[in-house]
Formats: structure tokens, C-alpha cells, sequence
């Protein structure tokens, strides 16, 4: 499929294209912009298109270099993502596996080894040891491919001597060799290393081209509808929520709010331990889940047949929610969990922001009688 498979980023598309028509390659791409907006596919499919034996602007798909690079196993075409100190080979290669069978995928390390706690909520970091490999790789001759193409996904994660290192040999480059850097956030990055780079931008996606791409990806409309309005712009969200139950996180997450709004202190200290017990990710979901129906509510309260609800099959239970607490500081809940969700995002402790959340979250609630609230 080539440069279709790359969701929207129309003007991406085109300025790769063209830098692939005439050869004109920077030595160091940048590829930035928010999560699960296409940075990741769009590297694997430029450097499918360096290597493609066609030697055209858009890869063929079906020469053997094409085949090897989507496969990722071509000698000239280095992948790198971070990964906990503790990672497995296998646990790398299944994160590999997942790349190749789906570029939009989030590699997430956050999911795995839930009954060990140091593994959990281990950060993935590059290491020094990463780098150096790779500068001894490069510096060789290209085997098959016209080029030795580098794609360093989440570069913001590169450790200070890590990073000093590839900038080092950014300033010092071997020839035939292209590198591709992608990041959300680039203001991490070291300046030095920016400065090295061409930046390419890439924009969020719009709620249709998210729901067209799932919808493409086998999924009924509604199912497609709900899962593009929860992904926020993000289609790597969109189908990690298809990997786990979204459904369960909601109700997990509502039973906590119910234990909250009725008083049942002892079932919410269990919500709140559980935060513990379940990945970061799993918990930003439930907390992000929580969020989305909040601003339901919200919509709620002010139009009685609201439009564009994250979730239009929880009408009846808005009513009830709304008719049963219909003094509850909505913007202050709203608040409290977009807060909870930044301290976890910052890699605060869950359990200890859980418990501030519940606390928040039950003044606004300003515990009010709902047994009917069921």
C-alpha cells in the first residue's frame, strides 16, 4: 500500500515524498507531534522507501527489501525503542513483533510482569549500552540497502550520556547513513541534538480519520465511533484500548465513583489499593475512562439530549447520576482527576494520588444521598 497506509498527514506525506524523488536527504530527521498521530508508521515507511529496490518516492511492498523492512529484519535498518534495564529478550522481541504487525501500536512496558512490583512502573529509558551498539553497527558498510537507516522512536528518552553520544555521532555521521528521531515531546531533547535534525511536524487526528482507520481495521461503526472519540487524536490509544477490556476499566471506574458518592469509605480504600496493584497505563486508562464521563455529565447538565458524548450508551445512567446529585461540583471533579492524571503521567506515586483524587473527589460529590444510584 506505500504511503497510503500512513493515516492523514497529507503534508508529511508530501514532504517525504519529495526529499525520496530527488534523493535531497537530511542527514537527521525529527518527527514530532502528539501521541499516536502517525510518527512512528511514517519512519518505518520512509525507510522502507530508502532501501525499496524500486528506488522510487513510494515503496513498492513487494521486493524482498520492502518485505524485510516491514518485517523488521533488515540488516540495514536499525529500530531502537526504549526499554526497562530489567527487559527481557523476549519481552524486546514481542514489543518488536508488535511494531512490525501494527506500526500505530503503543509499545507499552508498563502492562507486563503485574505481580512484580519493581517491573510495573519500571521507566523505559535508552541506554548507554543501546548507543554504543548502534554507532558500532553503523559505521559498517551498508549490507543490502542503499543506506543505513537509524529510527530512534521516543527519543526523548534518551539518558544525558546517551544522548551525548548520539549527538556525537550526529556531529561526526557515516556515510549512506539517514536517521529518523520521534518524539511527543521535543522539548526534552538537548538542544545540541535538535539543532542536528530536519524537523517534520505532525498534526493530531481528527475523530473521522481515527474512526475511518479502526473501521479499516475490521471494527463495527459503533464500536469504531466510541473507541475515535475516546482516543482524544490518538489512534495508537484507539487500538490499545482494543488490546484490553475499555469497557471493564469504565465500570471499574464507576464502581469507584459510586463507593465515593455513597459513602462506602472502606469499598473506596479498595479502589485506591487496587491503584497499587495494576499498571500505570491501566490506571491512567480508568482515570482517563472516569474523566470522559465526567464531561458526559457535564454535557449533560446543560443540554438534556446532549450531542457527541464519549459514551452515548450511558444515557440512562447520566440521568440517573444527574437527578440523584444535582449539586455535585463537576469542574472541580474534572479538575482533580485531569490533576491526578499529569502527577501519574510525571510518574507520581499511584497510591498516594489516588487517595488525594478520592478525597477531592468526594468533597465535590459533597457525599449526598444516592442510594437509588445503582
Amino acid at each position: 500500500m506505500g504511503w497510503e497506509e500512513l493515516v492523514g498527514q497529507e503534508r508529511v506525506r508530501d514532504t517525504l515524498r519529495r526529499a525520496l524523488q530527488g534523493r535531497r536527504l537530511a542527514q537527521a530527521y525529527l518527527f514530532y507531534g502528539p501521541p499516536g498521530s502517525g510518527m512512528e508508521p511514517a519512519a518505518l515507511l520512509f525507510a522502507r522507501a530508502l532501501q525499496c529496490l524500486r528506488g522510487e518516492a513510494d515503496p513498492c511492498d513487494a521486493c524482498s527489501a520492502c518485505q524485510k523492512v516491514r518485517a523488521l529484519l533488515h540488516p540495514d535498518v536499525h529500530v531502537l525503542f526504549p526499554a526497562p534495564t530489567d527487559a527481557s529478550e523476549e519481552e524486546i522481541a514481542a514489543q518488536r513483533a508488535l511494531l512490525a504487525e501494527e506500526p500505530y501500536a503503543e509499545l507499552d512496558w508498563s502492562r507486563r510482569a503485574l505481580s512484580e512490583e519493581r517491573a510495573r512502573n519500571k521507566q523505559a529509558l535508552y541506554s548507554m549500552a543501546m548507543i554504543e551498539a548502534l554507532r558500532r553497527a553503523i559505521y559498517l558498510r551498508p549490507y543490502e540497502g542503499p543506506y543505513q537507516v537509524v529510527l530512534l522512536l521516543e527519543a526523548d528518552a534518551l539518558r544525558q550520556e546517551a544522548a551525548n553520544a548520539l549527538l556525537k555521532t550526529l556531529e561526526e555521521p557515516p556515510e549512506r547513513a539517514v536517521f529518523v528521531l520521534s518524539t511527543s515531546r521535543p522539548e526534552r531533547l538537548l538542544p545540541t541534538l535538535l539543532s542536528r535534525t530536519q524537523k517534520v511536524r505532525f498534526e493530531p487526528l481528527t475523530e473521522a480519520l481515527i474512526e475511518e482507520a479502526l473501521r479499516a481495521r475490521g471494527l463495527g461503526q459503533q464500536e469504531a465511533s466510541l473507541l475515535a472519540r475516546m482516543a482524544a487524536g490518538n489512534l495508537s490509544r484507539a487500538l490499545s484500548l482494543l488490546r484490553v477490556s475499555w469497557s471493564a476499566e469504565r465500570e471499574a471506574a464507576l464502581r469507584w465513583l459510586r463507593a465515593l458518592a455513597t459513602g462506602r469509605r472502606l469499598e473506596m480504600l479498595r479502589y485506591v489499593e487496587e491503584a497499587q496493584r495494576i499498571s500505570r497505563e491501566q490506571l491512567k486508562d480508568r482515570l482517563q475512562t472516569l474523566l470522559f464521563w465526567l464531561h458526559d455529565l457535564w454535557r449533560y447538565r446543560i443540554w438534556p439530549e446532549p450531542k457527541g458524548l464519549y459514551y452515548p450508551d450511558q444515557i440512562e445512567v447520566l440521568a440517573r447520576f444527574h437527578r440523584n446529585l444535582p449539586g455535585v461540583d463537576l469542574e472541580a471533579m474534572i479538575a482533580a482527576l485531569e490533576e491526578a492524571l499529569e502527577a501519574i503521567e510525571r510518574n507520581g506515586n499511584a497510591l498516594l494520588v489516588c487517595m488525594a483524587l478520592s478525597l477531592r473527589l468526594e468533597r465535590a460529590l459533597r457525599r449526598e444521598a444516592v442510594s437509588s444510584w445503582r
